[in-house]
C-alpha cells in the first residue's frame, strides 16, 4: 500500500466532489489538520475508513489501493449488461422466433423475468464486478491494523526486560572483578589501621602529658630573665634590676622561688657578689603574662645568673 498514492487519491476525490478540507473534516468530525495529514501521505486510522469512503463516494478497497476499480472489469461489466438488454428487446419484438438454444424448461422460464432486475442491479453496482465471479461477494469493511503507540511499545519493551537483575544484582556481580574487590578491601583496611594509629598516638600523648609544673619541666612552660630597669636596648640605670617570669601557656596556682646572683661593676672581687631571692605567687598566670619583681641596689650591678629554688603549678 502506497501511502503517498492513497493521500493523492483522497485529495482528488475530495476536489472532484467540490469539498474543501474544512467541509470534509466537518463531515467526518475531525480537524482540518488530520485531513491535510491524510492527503500528505499519513494513512487514516481504521475507524475513519468507512466514513471517509462514504463521504468521497468510493469503496474501502479503492481507498486502500489509491485508485479506482480496474478499467477492464468495468468494460466487461458494461458489455454483459448491454448483451442482456439486447436479448430482452429482441424477444419482446419477435415472440414467435424460436430460441436457438432450444425450448426452455419451466424452471428456466420462471427465472427469465429476473434477468432485467439482475441487469439493473449489475448496472448500478459501485464495485463493477460480475456477481457470478468469486470476487463479487459482499465486500466487508477492512480495518487497517492499528499501529502501536510509543507508550504501548515502551510498556511492551519494559515487560520483556528482566528488572530483577537491574534493581537487585546478585552478590558478587557489582561490576568489579575478584582481584579488584580484594585490592579495594586491603586498601580500606590499611586506611582504617592508619587512622587508628594516629588517633592512638594522640590519645597516648594526651594521657602522658605533664599535669604539674616541676623543676624538671619548668623550662618548657616558663621563661625567666633579669635585666636593668628602663627602656632597652640601652639601659642607663644599673642600680635597679627587674626579674621577669613569662608563661608559655596557662598555669594555675603558680608559685616560684628564685635566687639571683648580682655582681658589682668595676670590681673583680668575688666578695662583691650579692644574692637576692624572690618569691612569686600567682593564682593564674596566662600565656605571655609577665610576673615581675624589682631589685634595688646602691650602685650598679650586673646579673650573674638565676637559680630556681622551687616551682609549682597545675597545667591544664
Amino acid at each position: 500500500m502506497d501511502k503517498q498514492k492513497c493521500g493523492e487519491y483522497i485529495r482528488r476525490k475530495r476536489e472532484a466532489r467540490g469539498l474543501s478540507q474544512a467541509e470534509l473534516a466537518e463531515k467526518l468530525g475531525v480537524s482540518t489538520y488530520e485531513i491535510s495529514a491524510w492527503e500528505a501521505g499519513f494513512f487514516p486510522e481504521a475507524e475513519y475508513l468507512l466514513p471517509l469512503s462514504a463521504a468521497l463516494g468510493v469503496e474501502v478497497e479503492e481507498l486502500l489501493s489509491g485508485e479506482d476499480a480496474a478499467d477492464g472489469e468495468s468494460a466487461a461489466k458494461a458489455v454483459s449488461v448491454a448483451g442482456r438488454s439486447a436479448e430482452i428487446n429482441r424477444e419482446e419484438a419477435n415472440p414467435e422466433v424460436p430460441n436457438p438454444e432450444g425450448p426452455k424448461s419451466s424452471e428456466e422460464q420462471a427465472e427469465e423475468p429476473e434477468k432485467p432486475e439482475a441487469a439493473a442491479n449489475d448496472s448500478v453496482s459501485v464495485s463493477g464486478r460480475n456477481k457470478s465471479e468469486p470476487s463479487a461477494r459482499p465486500v466487508k469493511s477492512v480495518k487497517a491494523p492499528a499501529e502501536e503507540s510509543y507508550y504501548e511499545k515502551l510498556h511492551k519493551k519494559l515487560g520483556e526486560t528482566d528488572w530483577e537483575k537491574v534493581i537487585e544484582p546478585p552478590s558478587g556481580e557489582n561490576g568489579f572483578s575478584d582481584g579488584e574487590r580484594r585490592f579495594g578491601k586491603i586498601l580500606c583496611i590499611c586506611f582504617i589501621i592508619l587512622i587508628l594509629i594516629l588517633q592512638g598516638t594522640r590519645l597516648q600523648s594526651y594521657l602522658q602529658r605533664d599535669r604539674e609544673l616541676t623543676l624538671e619541666n619548668y623550662r618548657q612552660y616558663i621563661e625567666i630573665s633579669v635585666h636593668p630597669a628602663g627602656e632597652g636596648p640601652v639601659y642607663t640605670d644599673l642600680t635597679e634590676q627587674v626579674l621577669e617570669v613569662t608563661a608559655k601557656k596557662e598555669i594555675r596556682d603558680f608559685s616560684i622561688s628564685v635566687k639571683v646572683c648580682f655582681s658589682y661593676t668595676l670590681s673583680g672581687d668575688s666578695e662583691n657578689t650579692v644574692f637576692r631571692e624572690a618569691q612569686i605567687r600567682e593564682q593564674t598566670i596566662d600565656e605571655y603574662t609577665f610576673a615581675v619583681r624589682t631589685f634595688f641596689f646602691d650602685r650598679s650591678v650586673w646579673n650573674c645568673g638565676v637559680e630556681v629554688l622551687s616551682v609549682e603549678g597545675k597545667l591544664p
